[in-house]
């Protein structure tokens, strides 16, 4: 590395001296300017000089942001990894799967996606050099990191959301257990140099792999160790799984990586197989995974995706305005990029004769360059927090404004390339993307004036209301606010005034429905098995939509069916929430009550005499429905002279004759055990003494 840098150092002092040779006389003479021939001379020295000391492949393929995620499987007999595309369907959710580059001509291990160059890094496998992947599959060797430890193994890691640090997390090759996060830069740096930071846990860590929850932020891990998904800081190295559960069935989960939905899978083995082929949906919050599909088979799987976004909304209430009027634009930042973002430049230029009056709400940190006053809302070095940044602004309207459809796109920018340098507005009311949002200026004396009555669904009487916003307002009954409450049917007039014009308008409520009910009848007990059928009463004054729930782990057959069928195992709460065409809802529930596995009956005596009355000595129960896992009989020195396992019980084939090796054993009192499983998936265990009579 150090020959490396003093060669570097050597070629930029050489090419340095080179131009000023060359150009320096030309310079002199002509105050600063070149010849044509000389200015391409220039550019062929210094494209030479960035191609030294930053080698780049002019044939590679940068991989897009879109959604997608990869998938890398090493292939048993060369070992090197195969490169697939994963994309879910719109439809059903299912992924599928697409095979970029059969062999990469390595075996990679930690791979991340970098949103700032839209590459793929990975190490290699055993050497540990760093590798860029674009998006045909083809690698290329960057070489060893300075400050990477060679003599460590690496098998997690993944790219930060800024897509400037490439994190890998080192393992003790004597201990096996993880030591150390390293911290790669990568995307823009001449060379290869990585920053580290102990790990500290409290439980043998031995991560799989790493990735971020582009919605929270979050960085995720699979620690094989405890098997059990992990959270990790990367500034402070801890390493936490405490709110985890086990998940059980996986053996390991070598690929670990998110969709745009926040949905977050794994790629890995089930217990006891040995190949790499199933996709695991995971439960962020439980850490529990389920199968979900299979995909390519092979080993030492690795996965890494793009899952982020960042959306820009503008939208304009009301979207009708006449001249003397007013307005408010509201604009909504979507982050799900992984990562807040500082120094944001914001501007967006409205058409002449709308002028900003007031700014109302802004990210706490942001410098208003231009705003009130102007036509111009231009904020710089903003936050873009995770989740939803809000701008709201109000604008008057000239009232020299001409009728007509006056249309402006905001713009936000200095994002990584993957993100969007530039990402524009979106009119979040029509279908059409990143198209600009239209106000319309409608004539004096057309205005409609967009009443609407609604219920209420808190309280009693209904809410009037005008869609037009920010204007001088005079009801009928006194009320000078944009919204009132009324408890009466009746005619209501609104009175709407501008900086022009006034306009009038009424509304006619015939009644005032009443709010919906819903009742789903007293609790209730149960015997384990019995079915029941939930069927609501309800109340309401239009059609209903009903969503059931009931306790986590509960299953049940339907979810939005205005009757439910249940056949609980153990005391269940059951919820039903009904919705009306306004919005109102209301909810009930009902507490199911499992009666306890008990009344189980064993024989004080029979009696094994061939008359077909009390010949078998068999477990009874009033309830018929537990399984059998052991029931043994022994005689009063402890000789085993029955056993039956996995039977059920008020079945005489599953209990004793009074015989051993099809001989009659004699009249006297024998010993029983009996362990049984009920369908809560409870076990009990039940023992005691048996007369037998001749």
């Amino acid at each position: 590395m150090n020959c490396w840098r003093r060669l570097n150092q050597s070629v930029f002092v050489e090419v340095k001296r080179t131009l000023s040779l060359r150009f320096g006389r030309q310079e002199k003479i002509n105050g600063g300017s070149f010849r044509r021939e000389n200015r391409y001379g220039a550019l062929l020295a210094a494209s030479f000089f960035f191609l030294i000391l930053f080698p780049q492949d002019i044939s590679a393929q940068p991989v897009p942001c879109d959604g997608a995620s990869f998938l890398f499987t090493a292939d048993s007999e060369t070992g090197n990894s195969s490169m697939h595309r994963v994309r879910f369907d719109s439809g059903n959710g299912r992924p599928y799967f697409e095979t970029i580059k059969a062999n990469i001509g390595y075996r990679v291990a930690a791979a991340g996606y970098s949103t700032f160059d839209q590459y793929i890094y990975a190490l290699v496998e055993s050497t540990w050099e760093v590798l860029r992947i674009d998006d045909a599959g083809n690698a290329v060797n960057l070489g060893f990191p300075e400050g990477l430890e060679p003599d460590m193994t690496y098998k997690a890691g993944t790219v930060s959301p800024s897509g400037r640090r490439f994190l890998v997390i080192g393992r003790d090759a004597n201990t096996g257990l993880d030591e150390t996060l390293f911290s790669i830069a990568v995307g823009s740096s001449s060379r290869l140099s990585a920053g580290r930071v102990s790990i500290s846990n409290d439980f043998q860590a031995k991560l799989e792999d790493l990735t971020y929850d582009p919605w929270r932020g979050v960085l995720y891990g699979y620690d094989r160790s405890s098997k059990k998904l992990a959270q990790v800081n990367w500034l402070s190295g801890a390493i936490t799984n405490f709110r985890s559960q086990l998940m059980t069935g996986v053996e390991h989960l070598g690929g670990l990586f998110f969709d745009r939905n926040g949905q977050l899978y794994g790629y890995g083995a089930a217990t006891g197989s040995g190949e790499e082929v199933t996709i695991y949906r995971i439960d962020k919050l439980t850490g529990l995974a389920t199968k979900w599909e299979t995909g390519p088979s092979g080993r030492f799987s690795d996965a890494c995706g793009c899952p982020y976004t960042l959306r820009s909304f503008k939208r304009a209430i009301p979207s009708k305005v006449v001249p003397c009027s007013e307005l408010l634009l509201r604009y909504e930042f979507i982050n799900q990029a992984g990562s807040s973002y500082s120094y944001k430049d914001f501007r967006d230029t409205l058409p002449m004769g709308f002028t900003i009056t007031r700014i109302l709400e802004k990210p706490s940190l942001g410098i208003v360059m231009s705003g009130p006053g102007t036509n111009i809302l231009h904020i710089s070095e903003m936050d873009v927090l995770l989740d939803t940044t809000r701008i709201l602004v109000r604008v008057a309207v000239d009232e020299t404004m001409s009728p007509g459809v006056y249309s402006s796109q905001a713009r936000l920018s200095d994002f990584p390339p993957a993100i969007g340098t530039g990402i524009l507005s979106d009119d979040p009311l029509t279908p059409t993307p990143l198209d600009p949002t239209p106000v319309e200026v409608l004539e004096q004396g057309v205005l409609d004036l967009g009443l609407e009555a609604t219920r209420r669904c808190r309280g009693d009487g209904m809410i009037l209301s005008t869609s037009l916003a920010n204007q001088q307002y005079r009801w009928s009954t006194g009320d000078t606010t944009q919204q009132m409450i009324i408890t009466e049917p009746g005619t209501y007039r609104l009175t709407l005034t501008t900086g022009c014009a006034s306009f009038e308008e009424s509304i006619r409520v015939a009644s005032i429905p009443p709010l919906p009910t819903v009742d789903l009848g007293p609790d209730r007990e149960l015997r384990i098995g019995d079915p029941v059928s939930l069927q609501p009463l309800v109340e309401a004054s239009s059609a209903v939509s009903y969503q059931w729930s009931a306790g986590p782990d509960s299953l049940l057959n339907c979810t939005d069916c205005n009757s439910l069928s249940v056949s609980p195992p153990a005391n269940t709460t059951y919820y039903v929430t009904i919705s009306d065409d306004s919005g109102c809802t209301a909810t009930d529930s009902v507490a199911i009550t499992v009666l306890p596995p008990e009344s189980m009956f064993f024989p004080s005596a029979f009696s094994p005499d061939g008359d077909g009355i009390n010949d078998i000595f068999y477990i009874q129960g009033i309830l018929g429905s537990a399984i059998i896992r052991s029931f043994r009989v022994f005689d009063r020195w402890g000789n085993l002279l029955f056993e039956r396992r996995n039977g059920d019980i008020n079945d005489e084939k599953n209990g004793w004759d009074g015989r051993i090796r099809e001989q009659a054993v004699p009249a006297g009192v024998y010993l029983y055990t009996a362990e049984l499983e009920f369908p809560d998936g409870t076990s009990r265990t039940f023992s005691g003494d048996v007369l037998l009579l001749k």
